[in-house]
């Protein structure tokens, strides 16, 4: 096993690709004054061990690939962590009892695709920022939306998803706390992102509501390698010299839409 120790973080990972941390790997741990942990290479009985016997000296836990983990329920007992994130698990279908974590306020978790019911995640007392989703896997597909609703104090939420199982975008906004909002830009049709638009309360930050954004393709030809990228389920990529008029048609039927569902504010969620 290889440790690195700088500025009171510590990363603890394998040396070769398939090398599996043991005990005594652990307990070299302790002789680190660190606050923030890197850690791979758990299976089930030492994900156990470090969580009882290490994982309490630290603020922050970032666990690097654990697929082999299936029970993430220990996880509970650390009343005073403050940020926890999980890189690729393919075994566990489900969370911990979050509102034991007294302290956590972020919690990140990505390329987890068995873990799709969220419910456990309203919960959490002092979750203030949640990152979840697709990351180098394109799988991910949660249950719904509707318990982030239950987060009391939820402010930043950014999430990558192949789908969500019952298509509802109407959660998102009933968080009211939230200053930020992030997802992928064909996760919805564009006309549930007009919905949402005009739903949402003022003040929040959310490139994804702006119905498009612009990017430039270095490489490609100097005449069209300036993009816009309209949001929306299967909606293009276009050349903002070439499409300049179907662009603006775009611009404008997102913007009639959002016009529409302000001034019908009891219009239910497109299907």
């Amino acid at each position: 096993m290889r440790i690195n120790f700088e500025n009171k973080h510590i990363s603890f990972h394998e040396e070769e690709m398939n090398e599996k941390v043991a005990i005594e790997d652990l307990d070299k741990i302790r002789e680190y004054d660190a606050d923030t942990i890197m850690i791979s290479g758990l299976l089930q009985k030492t994900f156990d061990y470090f969580i009882e016997h290490n994982a309490r000296d630290f603020k922050k836990i970032k666990f690097w690939k654990i697929p082999r983990v299936d029970d993430l329920s220990a996880l509970e007992t650390l009343s005073d962590v403050e940020e926890i994130e999980i890189f690729w698990n393919q075994k566990s279908h489900e969370f911990w009892d979050l509102s034991k974590n007294k302290r956590l306020e972020t919690l990140i978790f990505h390329d987890c695709n068995n873990m799709k019911d969220l419910s456990a995640l309203a919960g959490a007392p002092a979750l203030r920022k949640l990152t979840f989703g697709n990351y180098n896997d394109s799988k991910y597909a949660p249950k719904s939306l509707e318990p982030l609703t239950q987060i009391q104090n939820l402010e930043v939420l950014l999430f990558n998803a192949k789908a969500i199982e019952d298509n509802k975008i109407a959660p998102l906004s009933e968080i009211r706390s939230l200053k930020e909002l992030g997802f992928n830009s064909s996760l919805f049709s564009r006309e549930k992102l007009a919905w949402l638009k005009a739903h949402v309360h003022e003040g929040l930050e959310s490139g994804i509501l702006q119905g498009h954004s612009e990017f430039t393709a270095y490489g490609e030809n100097p005449e069209t390698r300036d993009k816009m990228m309209i949001h929306g389920k299967r909606k293009p990529t276009l050349s903002k010299n070439k499409y300049q008029k179907r662009i603006q048609k775009y611009i404008e039927e997102f913007e009639a839409a959002i016009k529409f569902y302000k001034d019908n504010p009891d219009t239910s969620e497109p299907e």
